[in-house]
């Protein structure tokens, strides 16, 4: 049987060991030989003087998924383990809150953060695909992401797709988030807490309570949250008009960038060539259709 190899601290020798491969990945992706080394611990200092071959990429899950099946799961990841074999790398994923992740990106600890919305406020942090003319080359992006609002049920907030209407109290969402800036810019008042599952099932809590008027979050992650918790279900609903969809790239470390330029850009035009290919997409459409 396939395995997929994790590595960390759920080893008690430190040594690596086998996991059956998860019966919810994408067969036709698992058949085609694309596994996964899953990094759980982080060594501290510049994560692209390790080895030549291998980078450090750091997420956020905020579903807390084991890692095994976060790569059965997450299409970025799939994408990433399709991109990985041509450019001759091995990717360890490190799974960080997401203001943690930038930071770390920022000081070379992690080659790159994976899913990154643009911000210009972010350029100081890391790269993302540019252009011939240095500026952003869109159509390098990684995965598409929405935010959505979830509200009680039979509120009287409106939310048009670019005002709000009987806005009255704060909105919760999570700090380091892209659409923080959209909420202020609409006039609402953002209310920010850290980024880990706890933390995000507290803001539906809070939202339960009344003590916030919505939460902003990832679509897929908030719709994950509720089925995961019926009785917050029973209570919160999606708003039905989306924040925003937008896309989001993997941002590499000004540092890695700089010690290789040409890998750099390689990388980010393969992430776009496999998006579109025909094995990338029938992985997507079997992971969505199961």
């Amino acid at each position: 049987m396939d395995a997929i190899t994790v590595v960390g601290p759920g080893n008690q020798d430190g040594s690596a060991r086998d996991l059956p491969t998860p019966s919810g990945f994408p067969r036709r992706f698992w058949a085609a030989g694309f596994g996964a080394t899953l990094l759980v611990g982080l060594a501290c200092g510049n994560a692209a003087a390790d080895s030549a071959n291998v980078m450090r990429l750091c997420y956020e899950d905020r579903q807390n998924k084991p890692l095994s099946q976060l790569v059965a799961s997450d299409t970025r990841i799939i994408l990433l383990e399709m991109v990985r074999p041509r450019l001759e790398l091995r990717f360890d994923y490190v799974d960080l809150p997401w203001e943690r992740c930038l930071e770390d990106m920022q000081a070379g600890k992690v080659d790159g953060a994976i899913g990154a919305g643009f911000l210009p406020s972010r350029l100081v942090l890391g790269v993302y695909p540019e252009d011939a003319a240095g500026r952003l080359d869109p159509s390098k992006y990684l995965v598409m992401n929405s935010y959505h609002l979830y509200v009680l049920k039979g509120t009287d907030l409106v939310w048009d797709g670019t005002h709000f209407t009987n806005l009255t109290q704060p909105i919760a969402t999570t700090i380091g988030y892209s659409v923080i800036d959209q909420l202020k810019a609409a006039g609402a008042t953002v209310e920010l807490t850290g980024s880990s599952a706890d933390r995000t099932l507290a803001l539906f809590q809070r939202l339960a309570e009344g003590r916030v008027q919505a939460v902003a979050m990832v679509t897929k992650v908030a719709d994950a949250l509720l089925r995961n918790h019926p009785d917050l279900a029973q209570r919160i609903e999606k708003y039905p008009v989306p924040l925003v969809e937008k896309r989001s790239y993997l941002m590499l470390s000004r540092q890695f960038v700089d010690t290789d330029p040409m890998l750099a850009d390689r990388i980010w035009s393969t992430i776009a060539s496999v998006r579109g290919s025909a094995d990338y997409q029938a992985a997507v459409q079997e992971l969505e259709s199961e």
